[in-house]
């Protein structure tokens, strides 16, 4: 078990709230992702901060093939990979936090 955390004043703009946390499987990856920040925090494995990256009300996290798959309340799908969010798709679905891989 590794403590992953950024500096304060990225932590606060989590606003006091992590919603999910996955491991992307195949490489490094670590998120955490926050929709009271708009916000995904990613880390490496030894628990180093990698980068906050801009979703809104994103919640739902879970590994995927390409990296982290994430979902928000607006019923968005992306894709979190290589310090990016690239949208998959919207739904008419709001997103919660519990999203697991099913293969």
């Amino acid at each position: 078990l590794t403590y992953c955390s950024a500096d304060m004043g990225l932590q606060r703009k989590m606003n006091g709230y992590a919603g999910s946390v996955a491991f992307s499987g195949k490489d490094d990856l670590v998120a955490v992702t926050s929709p009271r920040g708009n916000a995904i925090q990613t880390f490496n494995t030894k628990g180093e901060f990698r980068e906050q990256l801009h979703a809104f009300d994103v919640c739902g996290l879970a590994r995927s093939d390409d990296g982290l798959v994430a979902t928000s309340g607006a019923g968005k799908v992306q894709l979190v990979s290589e310090g990016k969010v690239v949208e998959l798709t919207t739904v008419e679905t709001a997103w919660d936090n519990h999203l697991v891989p099913v293969s």
